[in-house]
C-alpha cells in the first residue's frame, strides 16, 4: 500500500466503456439518476440486515461497499454483493463501528457534562472545546472508514490512521460529505413522520453514495496508486 495505507440480481447498470468521461458534480449527478433504483434496492437491503441491531455495522459495511462500486461506476449486482460484503467484512466492520460508538458517547457525554457546568466554571470551555474538536476529528474519520474498510485491504489500526489522514489532505470533499449528510438527517428527523417513505428508501443509501463518491478521489489517489 502507499503512504495512507424488483429483482436485486440485477445487475446494476455501470456506464458504458465509449460514454464521454465526466467528472464532478456531473458526474455525480449523471450516476445518482442512472443508479437511482440500484440505491432504493440497497437501502431497503440495509434496514432490513439491520434489524437484529448488533449487525449494524456489517450492514453498514456492505452498504458502503455496494456504495463504493457505484461511484466508482463499477456493475453491480445489488444482493449478491451486500450479502458477500456482510460476511467478509462482519469482524471487522464490528469492531471498527463499537470503537466510534463508544468514542462518540464518550465524548458526547462529557460535552454534555461540561455544557451544564459551564454557568459556574468558566474555566471547562477549555475541556468543552477540545470535545467538540474531538467530535469534529471523528466525524471526519468516520466518512473514510467504512469506504477504506471496504475498498482496501488494510488493518483496522490502519483504517483507522488513514481515514484520519484523508480526511484532512481531501478537507473540501470531507466537508462537502458531512455538509449534505447533515442535511440529508436533519430533514429525515426534523420532518419526521412525512420523511418515513424516504427515510425507507433512500436516506441511507444516498448518505453513503455522497460519501462514497466523495472519498473516492482520495483513496484513489493516495492508497490505490500508492
Amino acid at each position: 500500500m502507499g503512504f495512507l495505507k424488483a429483482n436485486f440480481q440485477k445487475e446494476g447498470k455501470g456506464i458504458s466503456k465509449d460514454t464521454p468521461e465526466k467528472t464532478g458534480f456531473a458526474l455525480f449527478l449523471e450516476t445518482l439518476i442512472r443508479e437511482l433504483g440500484s440505491l432504493i434496492k440497497l437501502n431497503f437491503l440495509f434496514l432490513l440486515f439491520s434489524i437484529p441491531i448488533i449487525t449494524i455495522p456489517a450492514s453498514f459495511a456492505a452498504l458502503t461497499n455496494v456504495s463504493m462500486k457505484i461511484a466508482r461506476q463499477q456493475h453491480v449486482f445489488v444482493f449478491s454483493d451486500f450479502k458477500e460484503s456482510f460476511k467478509k467484512n462482519w469482524k471487522q466492520s464490528s469492531l471498527l463501528g463499537i470503537f466510534f460508538l463508544l468514542l462518540f458517547s464518550l465524548v458526547t457525554i462529557s460535552l454534555i457534562f461540561y455544557s451544564n457546568a459551564l454557568p459556574n466554571n468558566n474555566f471547562l470551555y477549555v475541556p468543552l472545546f477540545i470535545c467538540i474538536f474531538i467530535n469534529l476529528l471523528l466525524l471526519f474519520s468516520f466518512i473514510y472508514s467504512f469506504p477504506l474498510l471496504t475498498t482496501v485491504k488494510l488493518s483496522l489500526k490502519d483504517t483507522l490512521k488513514n481515514s484520519f489522514l484523508l480526511s484532512i489532505i481531501s478537507l473540501k470533499n470531507t466537508l462537502i460529505a458531512i455538509v449534505f449528510t447533515i442535511i440529508i438527517f436533519s430533514v429525515s428527523i426534523f420532518l419526521f413522520p412525512f420523511t418515513i417513505f424516504a427515510i425507507l428508501t433512500l436516506s441511507f443509501s444516498l448518505t453513503a453514495f455522497i460519501n462514497s463518491f466523495f472519498s473516492w478521489p482520495a483513496i484513489q489517489q493516495y492508497v490505490i496508486k500508492n
